[in-house]
C-alpha cells in the first residue's frame, strides 16, 4: 500500500528512533532516514524480526559491516511500495554485497529472494567479469550502461533505486544505469535465462521490505532515506476548476480557452504565457498536457514576469524528434539539464497523447518526472518564489492541459 506524498513515507516509520540528518530538500519532499544515527532501531536480522540486529555497526549515521562479521542480512522491519531510495555507499578492495528489494517475506522463503542492486568493487572482484553481477547492475538480470560512473573501492558512490509499479530503475552517481519493467517481453527473456528462472512470483511483492546482503566483505552505507511515490494527496489544490480561467492570465500572444473541462492554448505571432496567480517556491506540481500540433512548449517555475515575457526556469515540452521532453531550460538563456545523454528519459514523452507531469521543487532541487520516468535532477537551482506559467512557444503551438494540482511545501 502507498501512502500520499503528504505523510511522506509508510506509517511504520513513525516511530523511528532518532535519524540520520536529511537535507532540508529531502525532508521536505517526503523522505525519511531508514537507518538511525546511532542504533539498528528499525531493522532485524534475516528471518528473525522483532530481533535486535548485530554484527552490523552504526555510528554517525555510517552503517558498517565488518568483514567476516558473520551477522547475516539486514532487512529492514518498515515495507514499501512504490518507492525511491537514496543510499550512499563503499566497498573495501575486493568487496562484494547488495541492496534488495521487493522479495517475499524471508522467513516462508527461506532466503532474501529479490531484485538486487550489487555494490561491487569492479576493480578486482570477479563478479565484474559479467556486466550483469557487475556494480550497480540489476544482479544477474540487467547489466548497467557502459558509462558507469563508478569510483573506485574506498571511495564513497551514491546509488539510487526506484521502483514505480513494474518500472525498476537503478542509477550511479547521478547516471540512470538501467531500466526494466517486470513482465515485459525483455524482463521474461532475460529471467529465463538467469538464476531465477523457477521462480514464478520473482520481483513481485508489493509491499516489501528492503535488505541489506552481508557476503561477508566489508563494507559502508550511509544517507540511507527512502521516500513512497504516490500521487498527490488531499491537501493539493487545484489550480483549474474545469470550466473557467480563474486564476489565470494570458501575457503576450496567443489565446486561451476553456473546451471540456480543459485548458486550450494556441500559439500566436510570438510567445505567449498563460501565468496562474500562485508565486510559489518550494511545492510539487502534478498536471496531465498534450500537444495537438507538433509544436514547441513549455513549464515555468520559479520565474519573473517582464513585461511580456516570462523569463527563469522551464520544464520542457519537446514533441520533435530530438525529444527533450522534461529537461530543464532557462527561458531567455540556455539549457541547464537536457537530455541529450539520457536516451532512456527521451523515451517518456508521447506526442500526440496524453502525458502526466511531475515537478518538484525544494530549496536548491528542481527534479521533473514525465510518464513517472525522472527525466531531470538538477541540485543548483535558485530557490526564489516566483511565476508558474504554461508557455506558447509559436503559432506553431496547441496544447491542452488538465488536472493541475499543486501542493505548496512552505505552507504544509
Amino acid at each position: 500500500m502507498s501512502v500520499p506524498l503528504a505523510l511522506g513515507v509508510a506509517l511504520s516509520l513513525a516511530q523511528d528512533p532518532r535519524p540520520a540528518a536529511l537535507e532540508p530538500w529531502q525532508a521536505a519532499l517526503g523522505f525519511r532516514a531508514l537507518v538511525a544515527e546511532d542504533s539498528l532501531a528499525g531493522w532485524h536480522p534475516f528471518g528473525k524480526p522483532g530481533v535486535p540486529a548485530r554484527g552490523w555497526e552504526v555510528a554517525g549515521g555510517v552503517l558498517h559491516l565488518p568483514k567476516a562479521a558473520g551477522a547475516g542480512d539486514l532487512v529492514s522491519d518498515a515495507r514499501f511500495g512504490d518507492f525511491e531510495l537514496l543510499f550512499e555507499w563503499k566497498v573495501a578492495p575486493g568487496g562484494n554485497g547488495g541492496v534488495k528489494y521487493r522479495f517475499a517475506d524471508e522467513r516462508a522463503v527461506g532466503r532474501v529472494l529479490g531484485p538486487e542492486y550489487q555494490l561491487l568493487d569492479d576493480a578486482a572482484h570477479p563478479d565484474a567479469a559479467r556486466p550483469e553481477t557487475s556494480a550497480g547492475a540489476l544482479y544477474a538480470l540487467a547489466e548497467p550502461c557502459a558509462e558507469k560512473p563508478l569510483r573506485p573501492a574506498g571511495e564513497w558512490n551514491e546509488g539510487r533505486v526506484i521502483a514505480r509499479g513494474a518500472r525498476l530503475e537503478h542509477w550511479l552517481n547521478g547516471t540512470r544505469l538501467l531500466a526494466l519493467e517486470v513482465g515485459s517481453e525483455a524482463w521474461n527473456e532475460r529471467k529465463a535465462a538467469s538464476k531465477f528462472a523457477a521462480v514464478e512470483d520473482f520481483a513481485t511483492h508489493v509491499p516489501s521490505s528492503i535488505a541489506l546482503q552481508d557476503h561477508g566483505d566489508e563494507l559502508w552505507l550511509r544517507g540511507v532515506l527512502v521516500r513512497e511515490l504516490a500521487p498527490l494527496g488531499p491537501e493539493a489544490r487545484a489550480l483549474f476548476d474545469g470550466k473557467t480561467t480563474t486564476g489565470w492570465t494570458l501575457v503576450g500572444a496567443g489565446e486561451v480557452r476553456v473546451e471540456q473541462g480543459e485548458l486550450v492554448g494556441i500559439g500566436g505571432a510570438g510567445k505567449g504565457f498563460l501565468i496562474h496567480e500562485l508565486r510559489p517556491a518550494d511545492f510539487v506540481l502534478e498536471l496531465e498536457l498534450v500537444n495537438d500540433a507538433p509544436a514547441n512548449s513549455g513549464i515555468q517555475i520559479r520565474s519573473r514576469l517582464e513585461g511580456a515575457a516570462v523569463l527563469g526556469y522551464q520544464i520542457e515540452v519537446d514533441p520533435s524528434e530530438r525529444a527533450w521532453s522534461g529537461g530543464l531550460y532557462e527561458e531567455g538563456r540556455a539549457w541547464i539539464a537536457s537530455l541529450e545523454h539520457d536516451p532512456l528519459a527521451r523515451t517518456a514523452f508521447r506526442p500526440g497523447q496524453w502525458n502526466h507531469y511531475r515537478i518538484e521543487c525544494a530549496g536548491p532541487v528542481i527534479r521533473a518526472w514525465v510518464n513517472g520516468i525522472l527525466t531531470c535532477d538538477y541540485r543548483q537551482a535558485a530557490p526564489a518564489a516566483g511565476v508558474i506559467a504554461l508557455q506558447l512557444h509559436d503559432p506553431q503551438t496547441r496544447m491542452r492541459w488538465r488536472n493541475l494540482r499543486l501542493v505548496d511545501l512552505r505552507a504544509r
